[in-house]
């Protein structure tokens, strides 16, 4: 069982020994190397069959696997970008065709590869039609700021956005705001004609970093 990150493990852990007892071992980075070398030595004797970890775990010296569970097998975390570089997710294709094992690829937001090959009916799709507890979804507003640009407004904020912001701290209320990037700006473009500038070599929009006054790709280092 996969998990893209460490604070997931102990609550699965959890769900898991509750029903398993010491059929469980864990395996992730922050274990010392006496902790793993033990799990290891677990799962090797038979003492452990079930396995919970981050992808690191794929590696699990198990000789008779049944299935393998990547919850949220979209998430980045999966890949390895240190030597070795590796990606979870093929891994465990790999092993289970080893064993004729079950891959299961859990997640809300599956990844464009295996959306594509469920399309295409490679994958067998399995599909919960209701969510679980029928929480009350919040509503999702998708701004185009090139508008707010030609209306007027150069702030970095939408005008949607500033107002949502001023009546939450109006009501007493929090706001968080994800920034999920490297740089100031994930791309620049031209105000005039709206051309974005991108990397000569790898086509893809320059990355504008404000402490060193320049634009970089990050794929290539240009």
């Amino acid at each position: 069982m996969l998990v893209p990150e460490i604070s997931l493990t102990p609550q699965m852990v959890r769900n898991f020994t509750d029903l398993f007892g010491s059929n469980v071992a864990v395996i992730h980075s922050n274990l010392s190397l006496g902790q793993r070398t033990d799990e290891y030595k677990r799962i090797e004797k038979g003492e452990a069959r079930i396995v919970i970890g981050t992808r690191s775990a794929v590696f699990a010296p198990l000789d008779n696997i049944g299935i393998i569970v990547i919850d949220e097998e979209g998430e980045h975390t999966y890949k390895s970008e240190k030597s070795p570089r590796y990606q979870a997710r093929s891994i465990a294709k790999q092993r289970c065709f080893y064993h004729n094992a079950t891959l299961l690829l859990a997640s809300a937001t599956p990844s464009l590869e295996s959306a594509y090959f469920a399309s295409i009916g490679r994958y067998k799709l399995f599909e919960m039609k209701k969510r679980y507890s029928q929480p009350v979804l919040p509503d999702v507003y998708l701004v185009d700021m090139k508008v707010e640009v030609e209306t007027g407004n150069r702030s970095n904020f939408s005008r949607a956005l500033a107002d949502e912001i001023k009546n939450n701290l109006q009501r007493g209320e929090q706001t968080i705001l994800l920034l999920n990037r490297r740089g100031y700006n994930t791309y620049m473009n031209c105000i005039k004609c709206g051309e974005v500038y991108k990397c000569p070599n790898c086509n893809i929009p320059l990355t504008y970093h404000k402490t060193n006054n320049c634009m970089i790709c990050h794929y290539c280092g240009y």
